[in-house]
């Protein structure tokens, strides 16, 4: 057993002089920045203006009525400047547009759950495009139940927390849940 104690200290002291010697040596080169094409610097997540806005899929769950609920946002990487896209050849839906329910103004920055579309609950694999063309940049996502984006809105099961209710008037139904967009 006394040769425990010394195999650690011995451990130890490699250690020590190892980290010693790597700290004393030559600094490590730093992370390379990402290039973009022709050797252009990666876009930083905010410019002031005249960026692009892109649609970004939140998830999906069941909702209590039996249809399933597709929660979309986005991301305006425009830091100075709110964007205005009104509903058209560049800012539509397919299929079931050009309208279901999507913003045509853009706040600066990071929008989670802005609207949702209420699909069937047979929808299955079809798939719902949300096209937006903001200062000259066009995006298209797809948004579809997509297993891994599966989200249960009203209760996490392994803490068993549900999500807080509310009303809009005094006597108003109560309100839990993602907001009830368009159905398709």
């Amino acid at each position: 057993m006394k040769s425990f104690p010394v195999a650690v200290a011995s451990l130890a002291v490699v250690i020590a002089v190892g980290t010693w010697v790597d700290v004393r040596g030559q600094a490590p080169a730093p992370a390379p920045r990402p290039v973009g094409p022709a050797g252009a610097s990666a876009p930083t997540p905010y410019t002031a203006q005249g960026e692009g806005v892109f649609p970004a899929f939140e998830g999906w769950g069941p909702h209590t009525d039996g249809t399933n609920t597709i929660l979309i946002g986005y991301f305006n990487r425009n830091r100075d400047q709110m964007v205005d896209v009104p509903i058209g050849p560049n800012n539509h839906m397919d299929p079931g547009g050009p309208d279901l329910g999507q913003p045509t103004h853009f706040e600066p920055g990071r929008a989670y759950g802005v609207f949702s579309l209420q699909v069937p609950k047979d929808f299955g694999s079809k798939k719902i495009a949300w096209t937006l063309n903001a200062n000259g940049q066009s995006t298209t996502v797809q948004f579809s139940l997509n297993p891994p984006y599966w989200v249960d809105f009203f209760e996490n099961h392994a803490t068993g927390n549900t999500p807080p209710t509310w009303r809009l008037a005094k006597d108003g139904p109560v309100l839990s849940g993602p907001p009830k967009g368009y159905v398709t």
